[in-house]
């Protein structure tokens, strides 16, 4: 090999991040802490990387995610495993229907050790690429900004649907949509200027979800599988809040009865046999 070769391949090393294999090790027969973990799940070909951190004390770890005897690559880190993206979607993609494996090696004192294998499989279907939530500081019993929020799952991109600093502050809560349907979603907005925000059929309209006769207005939706109702709890509802306990609320109701939003009609409607004391 001459020496251009030889600048080319140490190049390309450092360039690739490309890691050469543990040949000698000494087994350890124990799972290596990692967090979060992933053992034993089934893993959609399209989610974006599984990154871990790994809990051992070492110098060095070297991960290796392979399907047995087709793809592999490595990774090197000192604990957190940052997973390349490209790499992931190309194994994932390419061996659905079967099994990941992860290898750990741990590096101390220049001596290698190695983990037990970590499983997973991976499923022939691919999951919904995106999810919705309300972002709200963990502080919640005093916040002052707030937001409805979309990620892909397939590359962990976040971006917003609606936020508060667009709706003078107020609180938004309780979405929903129409089975999985983007097009088709409501929630509410609370305080000055709120109500029931519905999205259907390319409008967007706000409505007062509350009826003379009603103790509130809608709270908890469901949508109908037919798309046109929505049914709605309405609450008198009051919170609690901690200061030395793991959770930190706690909601319950003096009143509670149902309601049925008609989305064609826009009208709210009910009957005994759910709204009565």
């Amino acid at each position: 090999m001459n020496n251009k070769i030889i600048i080319t391949f140490f190049l390309c090393l450092l360039i690739c991040g490309c890691t050469p294999s543990v040949d000698s090790y000494t087994f350890l027969e124990e799972n290596a802490k990692i967090r979060p973990e992933y053992e034993g799940t089934y893993i959609p070909y399209n989610i974006a990387p599984l990154n871990f951190e790994i809990l051992e004390e070492a110098d060095q770890f070297l991960v290796r995610l392979a399907v047995e005897g087709k793809d592999s690559f490595e990774i090197k880190t000192k604990d957190n495993v940052i997973i390349p993206i490209k790499k992931w979607k190309n194994l994932l993609e390419n061996n659905k229907g079967e099994e990941l494996i992860i290898k750990i090696f741990s590096k101390k004192n220049g001596k290698w050790t190695k983990y037990n294998d970590q499983i997973y499989s991976i499923a022939q279907d691919a999951v919904d690429p995106y999810i919705a939530y309300r972002l709200i500081e963990p502080g919640y019993n005093a916040w002052q900004y707030m937001g409805l929020y979309q990620q892909c799952i397939e590359n962990y991109k976040e971006s917003p649907i609606l936020e508060n600093s667009l709706t003078d502050k107020n609180c938004m809560n309780c979405h929903t949509f129409h089975k999985n349907n983007p097009e088709m979603m409501v929630f509410h907005l609370r305080g000055a200027g709120g109500g029931t925000m519905l999205s259907k059929d390319g409008e967007v309209k706000k409505y007062n979800t509350k009826a003379p006769w009603m103790m509130a207005a809608g709270v908890y939706p469901r949508w109908h599988p037919n798309g046109r109702y929505i049914a709605f709890s309405t609450n008198n509802t009051r919170q609690i809040f901690y200061t030395l306990q793991k959770n930190k609320i706690e909601v319950f109701d003096f009143d509670s009865d149902l309601v049925i939003f008609d989305t064609e009609r826009e009208k709210i409607f009910t009957d005994s046999v759910i709204h009565s004391k």
